[in-house]
């Protein structure tokens, strides 16, 4: 029934004003006391005279289900639902408290707009089969576009409060309008290695932290037996169903080159994979019984990966060591005392920040006259020297438009979170969850 509804490009646009911050925000609301009043009734919230009905939620539970899957739990879909619905709720109530309305011409022409073909002509059957695979009736459908509309102008009105200033653009834009004169001494871990000397227990504790990472990915497979009577693939398959341990004939990974195989042993593996489970296959000479087996991680042994585990030790230790001396170090850098792999050039502070990880706060010192920056890195450290600081006043007028878009959007974001604290807090908005329906799903 879902499929229809969901797999409709258009039927997103219903629930527009949600969907545009709602995961954004995640979680805005903390569940406790406060303005929150868990109770019974045929609703699952009620803010105000704004009610969300159990029909609703179940068809938010779908449409986050369809858009997850199996990546969020039961649990996680249930309180995100909630949580999108409340987000909703209040916004609706706020509007209409504040004096906002939407008429039936409104709703009308958003129906319109939703159920028409590329000519822009209305279908009225295509709404009549939403409704009728949703199980609502044109009033309830109605009431659901209401309560949306209503918070899309609350929340329309609350952007147009938001304002990006100049100043504040310019200093989203540092990144790309700071021209750095550079010299970037990078010192690798390789010249310090001799540092680190492990015992075997010390190698052995390190394997035992990070062996998930040396997983190995085995594909599903495919393993094949065989006997010469019906009486013996009998019993093979039922010891294969106890989970008897039985030394297979072959074992044939499914992600490898199968065409090889004799025709009657390629038959016998399409038929296992599309099954997923046991088949049997008859010849001349007797009975071959495929077996599925899934894929799994197969984590190797200390000491099969025990140079690789010296390597990743000694490694890891050093730059550890490199990090924490990062101050001494850079001093020899800067004396001359080590050398270093030497880099020349200009570069935009983007592409610095991006390269080394830099913060806001580092270009705010550099503009401010400091002229040596001391950096960890993945592979040891890197001294950085600014030679001279420039500008690139060339910028695209629309990278400098997206970024006074961004700029508003995070004030616009900011402000309605601070909204939902303020209602939440304060608990002037009755709002009711009725949990125990709630736990129903």
């Amino acid at each position: 029934m879902f499929k229809f509804v969901y797999g409709q490009a258009w039927i997103s646009k219903l629930f527009l004003g949600l969907l545009a911050f709602a995961f954004i925000i995640g979680t805005a609301i903390m569940w406790g006391p406060g303005g929150l009043n868990f109770g019974g009734g045929n609703f699952i919230i009620k803010v105000g005279d704004i009610v969300v009905t159990p029909k609703e939620y179940l068809l938010e539970l779908n449409r986050l289900q369809s858009a997850y899957g199996s990546k969020l739990s039961k649990e996680q879909i249930k309180k995100e639902a909630l949580n999108n619905l409340l987000i909703t709720a209040i916004f609706a109530y706020l509007g209409e408290r504040d004096g906002f309305y939407v008429s039936k011409d409104e709703i009308k022409m958003f129906i319109k707009k939703q159920f028409s073909d590329k000519q822009g002509k209305f279908q009225p059957t295509l709404f009549e089969e939403y409704l009728k695979a949703l199980k609502l009736t044109p009033e309830e459908f109605e009431r659901m576009i209401r309560t949306t509309l209503l918070a899309n102008k609350y929340k329309t009105a609350v952007y147009s409060t938001t304002y990006a200033n100049k100043p504040t653009v310019e200093v989203f834009l540092l990144p790309f309008t700071l021209k750095l004169n550079v010299e970037i001494i990078k010192l690798p871990y390789k010249d310090f290695l001799n540092r680190v000397k492990p015992s075997n227990g010390e190698l052995k504790k390190f394997y035992e932290t990070i062996k998930e990472n040396l997983a190995e990915e085995m594909p599903p497979s495919v393993e094949i037996f065989f006997v010469k009577t019906p009486k013996e693939a009998k019993q093979l398959v039922e010891k294969i169903k106890r989970g008897e341990k039985i030394k297979p004939l072959y074992t044939i990974p499914l992600k490898g080159n199968t065409k090889k195989l004799p025709q009657n042993l390629l038959n016998l593996v399409k038929k296992v994979e599309e099954n997923k489970s046991i088949a049997v296959v008859r010849d001349k000479s007797g009975y071959f019984i495929g077996v599925y087996r899934e894929g799994f991680k197969k984590i190797p042994s200390y000491d099969e990966v025990k140079d690789k585990i010296l390597e990743i030790f000694k490694r890891v230790k050093t730059v550890e060591w490199m990090h924490s001396h990062i101050e001494e170090l850079a001093a020899r850098v800067l004396a001359g005392k080590y050398k270093g792999e030497i880099e020349r050039g200009e570069v935009l502070a983007f592409n610095l920040m991006e390269e080394f990880h830099l913060s806001p706060e580092d270009l705010f010192h550099i503009l401010g006259g400091e002229t040596i920056l001391k950096v960890p890195t993945s592979d040891g450290i890197a001294v950085i020297r600014v030679l001279s600081v420039g500008w690139d006043k060339n910028l695209s007028p629309q990278l400098e438009k997206t970024y006074e878009l961004s700029v508003r959007k995070g004030l616009y974001l900011k402000k309605l979170q601070e909204v939902l604290s303020y209602v939440y807090k304060t608990g002037k908005v009755r709002i009711e969850i009725n949990q125990n329906l709630v736990n129903r799903f």
